[in-house]
């Protein structure tokens, strides 16, 4: 089984317009609610590749009510913790001649100490069965700093691997705790390091420092259209993405992650992981909103992601 934790979920409220005008009023032509979060959508499509997994969190209030509904609706397993504030909101605009976005977090409602506990005490003692936790996103205000890298700390003191897709002081923080393996893209890789990252051979300089220095054992970047690279210490692997129509990029990283892991618990070899990884992304921009990957979709891709083992000294 699989674990996903979403610390600060949400509801994502798509509007779709002609084109973004500030300064006036935007006529949306569609508008929709859809479940947000990295860790829950690393469960959507982990449901939709039959991996057994669960949601954890934290969610509360009517919103929070939603959001399981939502989730049962997708036969996703959830066992959230509930809060007294309510799971957040978060408003995203697309144009739907070009699809570019317009995206506003919320910061999301203010977790107890009691709460906070309550979601410690659970990875103190993991249930049975754990095979992996993917952990992502944001943290939610009240949040101890050190949260996460308690909740890494007591996973690895069981043998249990995390994945960690975050950034900014979430990711520096949680690294502390030496999470198993890492999907910051390029720009994220960027903050992390303090320096500019565009290309391959500058992911893979900066993955190697994250690796020698000891803080994770696998780093798997993403660079969009440009594809991704996945290095450990004895191996470096870039895939190139097929070329599709891009009508949505939300979510496309943590269908990545869903496909990630699914390699990992299979234990293919690392290309296969990564080709896996970069199928999976691929398949989430062909969708609209946060509709995320699906699996014939992945599947057809596959084929056509390649992978390749450059010379790097």
């Amino acid at each position: 089984m699989i674990i996903t934790l979403t610390l600060n979920p949400s509801i994502d409220y798509i509007m779709q317009v002609q084109r973004i005008k500030m300064e006036d009023t935007l006529r949306a032509r569609n508008a929709f609610f859809q479940a947000g979060g990295k860790g829950i959508n690393v469960s959507r499509v982990l449901q939709r590749l039959d991996i057994e997994n669960v949601a954890w969190g934290f969610c509360g209030g009517d919103t929070g009510n939603w959001l399981t509904d939502y989730l049962d609706d997708e036969r996703v397993s959830h066992d959230f913790i509930r809060t007294v504030a309510q799971t957040r909101i978060n408003p995203i605009i697309t144009e739907t001649e070009t699809h570019h976005q317009l995206r506003a977090s919320a910061p999301g409602g203010n977790i107890r100490n009691d709460e906070q506990q309550l979601l410690l005490e659970r990875f103190r003692n993991l249930p049975e069965g754990v095979k992996m936790i993917s952990m992502g996103g944001s943290t939610p205000p009240g949040l101890s700093p050190s949260c996460l890298r308690k909740l890494i700390e007591f996973a690895n003191s069981q043998n249990i691997p995390c994945i960690l897709d975050a950034d900014g002081d979430v990711l520096k923080e949680g690294l502390q705790a030496r999470p198993f393996l890492i999907k910051p893209n390029q720009y994220e890789l960027s903050r992390l390091l303090n320096r500019e990252i565009t290309t391959s051979d500058q992911v893979i300089d900066g993955a190697r420092k994250l690796i020698d220095d000891g803080l994770v054992q696998i780093v798997a970047t993403s660079l969009g259209e440009g594809g991704a690279v996945l290095i450990d210490q004895d191996n470096v692997f870039v895939a190139k993405a097929p070329k599709v129509d891009v009508v949505s990029k939300i979510g496309a990283g943590d269908s990545m992650v869903a496909g990630l892991i699914k390699g990992l618990i299979e234990k293919r070899p690392l290309d296969e992981v990564l080709r896996l990884g970069v199928a999976a992304g691929t398949a989430a921009v062909m969708t609209p909103g946060n509709e995320l990957c699906h699996k014939h979709h992945m599947e057809e891709l596959l084929a056509q992601v390649e992978v390749q083992t450059p010379i790097h000294p």
